[in-house]
This record gives structure tokens, sequence and C-alpha cells, in this order.
């Protein structure tokens, strides 16, 4: 396998890595939508790790650059959305060994 291609798959895994861990912590930590979209959005603004090792990123940005002087507005001004209450998750419970003591319980029970 060639170095170019071998630095790619690494970027592609660590791209991945890198968006699931980001989307468990929003979910572990109870994001609400807004924070979610804000989340997704700052995630689409940055190229990805492939991207910049690849050398696409530098090319999409040029693209944008020069498409982003012919997009056009609808003249509405968009309405911003309302900041819900932020919701804290208590963390997820810890099993103790209490399952292994109802279990022996009974058998001593049965027999």
């Amino acid at each position: 396998m060639q170095e170019k291609d071998w630095l790619s798959l690494v970027a592609v895994h660590s791209d991945s890595w890198l968006l699931s861990v980001a989307f468990y912590f929003g979910a572990r930590f109870g994001f609400g939508k807004s924070e979610r979209k804000r989340l997704f959005q700052m995630t689409n603004d940055l190229p990805t790790v492939f991207e910049v090792v690849t050398g696409a990123a530098k090319q999409a940005r040029d693209a944008a650059h020069n498409n982003s002087s012919k997009s056009k507005s609808s003249g509405k001004p968009r309405q911003p959305e309302p900041q819900p209450k932020e919701v804290k998750v208590p963390p997820p419970k810890m099993e103790d060994e209490s399952g292994e003591e109802e279990e022996e319980e009974e058998e001593e029970e049965q027999g």
C-alpha cells in the first residue's frame, strides 16, 4: 500500500471517530435541538481531516468563494430560533453487585 493511500485511509477513520465522539458527547450531555444543529453546522463549516490530507479542502473553499457572490437571498429576514432551556440528564447508574446477591438468595430458597 502506498504511503498516500495509507494516510488517506487513516484520515477517513479519524474523521469518523471524531464525528462519533462529538455526537456521543452531544447525546450524553443532553444537547437540545439547537445545540445539535449548531454542532452539525460547526462540523460542516470546517474541512475534514481527509479533505486536508488530500488537498480537496483548498479546492472546495476556492469554489465556494467564487460562488458566494452569485448567491441570492429570499428577501425575508430569517427569524432566530428560540433557545430551549438546558436539560440536565443524570449520569447513567452503575450496576452494582446487588443483582448477584438476589440470584444467590433465590437459589438458597429453592434448594
